[in-house]
């Protein structure tokens, strides 16, 4: 039964992927999208081996268009503005390694902590109102949340990074350990957050990744307040090449294999004269 079910586990996870992993909290959220990826680069190494498939696969009698979505479909959408638009450039980058959903309300935080001296000791109650979609996945069911189980559910949970940010005034990777995620001065703190769909923020943004607007009640009844409509990271607030080279030298103080000063020199070099580059596989030497 148990090799049934993991099998059943990763061809789900193979097929397509869904958020069932996310409300369990299980690594598999992890991976899944590199299966996406891996199946990118087989189809190109099948196609260049010869190995062809059906011309109809979008709009066949049995193509995707027809079976997934009923036949009801735009397909001037998938060529509109082709060669003038480029998606890439609407990419997102994420400062904390935690869903991305949870940043707008970390956001929040970090800038009331900069703009003022909040105790943690002296808070009474923290309230973050959000759309349904970021309720659904990061704030439900809230006593779960608020005391994660595993580094997975704690990375999907407004409660505990919202404790995280107030009480350490940054979310990274070491916040999200086996360790970190039992810490008791956090698992109190986020007792303390109270999640709310906002109606506003529900009609306007819907099932996006929406703003997040955070109230934080001190015990005198003092209330701070912040909203954050675009995280940083949006391609409408992008981190700047500075923050991402902060970045990665943080990340790379936790690979398996300490990377040298010079490496890590070398690779923003690389990356950021990758246009001028004949060969970034060269990139590589570096990360070994």
């Amino acid at each position: 039964i148990s090799s049934t079910w993991q099998m059943g586990t990763f061809g789900a996870a193979a097929a397509a992927g869904n958020q069932q992993c996310i409300i369990e909290g299980t690594l598999m959220v992890r991976v899944q999208q590199g299966f996406t990826a891996q199946r990118g680069l087989l189809s190109a190494i099948l196609a260049k081996r010869g190995i062809d498939g059906p011309r109809g696969v979008f709009q066949g009698k049995f193509g995707y268009f027809p079976v997934y979505h009923g036949n009801k479909y735009d397909a001037s959408r998938i060529t509109q503005d082709l060669g003038k638009v480029f998606e890439i450039t609407n990419s997102s980058l994420k400062p904390y390694p935690c869903c991305k959903i949870t940043h707008s309300a970390i956001s929040c935080i970090l800038k009331m902590t900069r703009e003022n001296k909040i105790d943690p000791q002296e808070v009474d109650r923290i309230q973050v109102r959000v759309n349904q979609a970021a309720y659904n996945l990061t704030c439900h069911p809230v006593e779960s949340k608020r005391r994660p189980s595993s580094i997975p559910e704690a990375q999907f949970s407004i409660p505990y990074v919202v404790a995280v940010a107030l009480l350490r005034g940054d979310v990274f990777l070491h916040d999200f350990t086996a360790e970190a995620i039992t810490n008791e001065e956090v698992l109190s703190l986020a007792e303390k957050v109270t999640p709310i769909v906002d109606e506003a923020i529900e009609d306007r943004y819907g099932r996006e990744i929406g703003p997040a607007a955070v109230d934080v009640i001190t015990k005198d009844q003092k209330t701070y307040k912040a909203r954050m409509e675009f995280v940083k990271g949006h391609p409408k607030n992008p981190m700047t090449m500075k923050e991402v080279e902060e970045k990665f030298r943080k990340c790379a103080a936790f690979s398996a294999k300490p990377l040298s000063k010079r490496n890590l020199a070398e690779v923003i070099k690389m990356i950021k004269e990758m246009e001028k580059s004949r060969d970034v596989s060269k990139i590589m030497e570096f990360l070994k």
